[in-house]
């Protein structure tokens, strides 16, 4: 009896055993409140996520600035809940939660943090000022490159600028500027032209993002000195020196013009172009209808020193007609033109047929015995002057 009565106190105090183990285990985690799937969405791009444990993360960042996001998808196990839904905003950066709720009233807390990229921080871009070349008396050609754009995506605006004072900006009062619109790294030229003769002018590159502009450095050429002429002598009407008849139909014409300056380079040749088309203000050596005088300079007649006034002969020149003339001048820079004039020729003249003069013989009177007085008339001079007579 007592063996029995061991026995059954011994397995009550197992059973009790069994029951505190039991007692004491941990809640396990219902199935019914999970989060499935997550998604996040800004600005019409969509932000997928992996979830494990407890933990949701995503392998992509949102833009630079993006301060929240929206809920898109939030699939959680059934009969559960969520204190957040799809349309709620959750912030980035920082670390939000979402609690799901089973239907017996456990819960699961989800953590996340959606971050954004790294900012990005725009500097002005850097841009090199190249070369100088074909420089005029109103021109030249510069290049430059733009080699960092400053972590733009592209540059808006680029070219270059100058003046005649150093360090000339896009802003800056008295300059002038190329605008060679967006571009990526790149080689670029400007064309300059209208500017002033024999003038020094400061040029650099230059290239604008949203932080600013950059410019290469600043670079100087000077505009060549035009081999310059004055007006035509006579003012505006060309000095015609003289106009000889030729068989009556064409004319001879003489023009005389003046060097005002030999420029930088050393003469060549000079003399006039013209033509009886109008050319408008452009009549140039080489142009079609355009006929030219050549006036060489081998004798040293032009000098930087010595200038003056030279003529050229224009030959063969139809009657009635309106002829345009300018002078040229030809250096080792290039070729100079003067003020461009116009001049007409005379009407047609018909040449005589050539004949001789008429006489007639007179009276004879005072006859002695060694000699006579006889008179005489000229009736008609012919075609030219009387050169003898008796």
């Amino acid at each position: 009896m007592a063996k029995k009565f061991h026995l059954l106190k011994a397995a009550s105090f197992l059973l009790i055993i069994l029951f505190s183990v039991y007692q004491c285990k941990p809640t396990e985690k219902s199935d019914e409140n999970k989060i499935i799937a997550f998604t996040v969405s800004h600005n019409d791009t969509d932000y997928s996520s992996t979830i494990a444990g407890t933990k949701i993360t995503f392998s992509q960042k949102v833009p630079n600035g993006t301060t929240q996001v929206t809920i898109k998808t939030l699939t959680i196990s059934d009969k559960a809940s969520s204190d957040k839904n799809v349309g709620d905003l959750v912030n980035v950066g920082s670390e939000n939660n979402i609690i799901i709720t089973a239907e017996d009233g456990t819960t699961v807390n989800y953590s996340m943090v959606i971050y954004a990229k790294d900012a990005v921080i725009i500097t002005k871009p850097t841009v090199n000022t190249g070369n100088i070349a074909n420089i005029t008396i109103n021109g030249a050609s510069i290049s430059g490159n733009i080699t960092n754009l400053g972590n733009s995506e592209t540059i808006p605006e680029h070219g270059h600028v100058w003046g005649t004072t150093d360090n000339p900006t896009i802003t800056g009062s008295g300059f002038s500027k190329s605008t060679l619109g967006s571009a990526d790294k790149a080689d670029f030229t400007t064309i300059i032209s209208g500017l002033s003769e024999n003038t020094t002018y400061y040029v650099r590159s230059y290239a604008t993002n949203s932080a600013g502009t950059g410019y290469g450095t600043t670079k100087t050429f000077t505009t060549l000195q035009p081999a310059g002429f004055g007006t035509l002598s006579g003012g505006e009407q060309t000095n015609i020196s003289e106009i000889n008849a030729q068989s009556g139909t064409n004319f001879t014409v003489n023009i005389t013009s003046k060097i005002g300056s030999l420029g930088s380079g050393t003469i060549v040749q000079y003399g006039h172009v013209y033509s009886n088309s109008v050319h408008g203000d452009n009549l140039i050596l080489g142009t079609n209808n355009v006929l030219s005088t050549t006036l060489n300079n081998a004798s040293g007649k032009f000098s930087k020193n010595t200038i003056g006034e030279f003529t050229s002969t224009l030959t063969n020149l139809t009657a009635t007609t309106t002829f345009y003339v300018r002078p040229y001048i030809t250096t080792t820079a290039g070729t100079a033109y003067g003020t461009q004039n116009t001049f007409d020729t005379p009407e047609e003249t018909e040449t005589p047929i050539a004949s001789k003069p008429n006489v007639s013989t007179g009276t004879i009177s005072g006859i002695t015995v060694s000699g006579a007085s006889i008179n005489g008339t000229i009736t008609a001079l012919g075609t030219s002057n009387i050169t003898a007579h008796g």
